[in-house]
């Protein structure tokens, strides 16, 4: 059987070579390996000791490039041989195998073939994990245009790899928030967010404000509110459609000035609740950084109220409308 293999290589490769003449053309080598391989004088002396003579001739217009690579299934060398007279060079994959000396053992076999039909001989010896049929050994490139087995394109390749494109992104936010409190107030917030596909995203937001105003003519307030969003999104182009849903919660206090003392009041209000509601942000690339300004309206469930002395005082509305500026950097 290992005879018979030898032999289908032999003249599976014979034919790849095409009209070699009885005198063998010398041929040019250039090849290029990963670390841990066989160099280029290892395959020189692998392919001689098949030949029995020297085929290598560095200013040859016959020309053989090997390029091996370390893939997810192993190790593969791919072969461009050059043939004076014909404007397409021939290319053929050797591998894959697990171990790089497998690769070079198929390799040197079948370089004696292609520079010399008549004389290339299998070496004794058979490797770890011997392939059962030529064909696993040698098989046809993908043609495609502009194709070059990597070792010849390794530069520009590197340099035209795709990138990742950023999934990750974290932004502080200043803005302002109207209907959660009597009056329109300050906030300030942090967002992250993190792209499933090129279109959803997910993301959490967290902002707080307080504000302080007038009741009555005796009666001030001071409020403080701080909420937490989970956020759905939908991009398209520019633009950012989310839905949102979270809780929050509000801390009250009144203080009464009666012209000769001021006295607290603990007010009775639902300092927690859950929200629903949605946003719209647009997004201004700035390289890796970003600036998005959103517009967001919000549903707290319940509605907070501000009592005090079993009066209602104040009420803050059933909905309200927010608008923040972040800045952030995406990776």
């Amino acid at each position: 059987m290992k005879l018979f293999g030898v032999a289908c290589a032999v003249a599976v490769a014979a034919a790849l070579a095409g009209n070699a003449s009885a005198e063998p053309a010398p041929i040019a080598i250039e090849y290029l390996a990963p670390a841990g391989c066989a160099d280029e004088s290892s395959v020189r002396v692998g392919v001689i000791a098949r030949l029995g003579h020297d085929p290598f001739r560095g200013d040859a217009p016959r020309r053989v490039l090997i390029d091996v690579t370390e893939g997810a299934t192993g190790f593969i060398a791919a072969i461009q041989l050059h043939e004076p007279g014909k404007p397409q060079p021939s290319r053929r994959a050797v591998g894959p195998s697990v171990a790089c000396e497998d690769t070079i053992a198929a390799l040197e076999l079948v370089l004696a073939v292609l520079i010399d039909p008549d004389h290339g001989s299998a070496a004794p010896g058979p490797p770890s994990q011997p392939p059962k049929t030529f064909s696993d050994l040698v098989a046809p490139t993908p043609q495609r245009p502009g194709y070059e087995p990597p070792g010849w394109r390794a530069a520009a390749a590197a340099a035209s790899v795709p990138k990742r494109p950023p999934r990750y992104e974290l932004a502080i936010s200043i803005g302002s928030l109207a209907g959660a409190m009597p009056k329109t107030t300050l906030t300030f917030g942090l967002r992250a967010g993190y792209a499933i596909t090129e279109h959803l995203r997910a993301g959490i937001h967290a902002r707080g404000g307080s504000d302080r105003g007038e009741l009555d003519a005796q009666r001030t307030y001071d409020v403080g509110v701080g909420e937490l969003h989970a956020e759905v999104c939908s991009r398209w182009w520019l633009a950012i459609v989310c839905g949102v849903i979270g809780f929050g919660s509000k801390s009250v206090s009144i203080e009464r000035d009666d012209g000769m003392f001021v006295v607290t009041d603990v007010a009775d209000y639902s300092s927690q609740y859950f929200l629903a509601g949605g946003s719209i942000s647009f997004d201004i690339p700035l390289g890796r950084g970003i600036i998005r300004p959103t517009v967001n309206a919000i549903v707290p469930l319940p509605p907070v109220q501000i009592e005090s002395e079993g009066m209602r005082r104040a009420e803050l509305p059933i909905a309200h409308m927010g608008f923040d500026l972040a800045l952030g950097f995406r990776w």
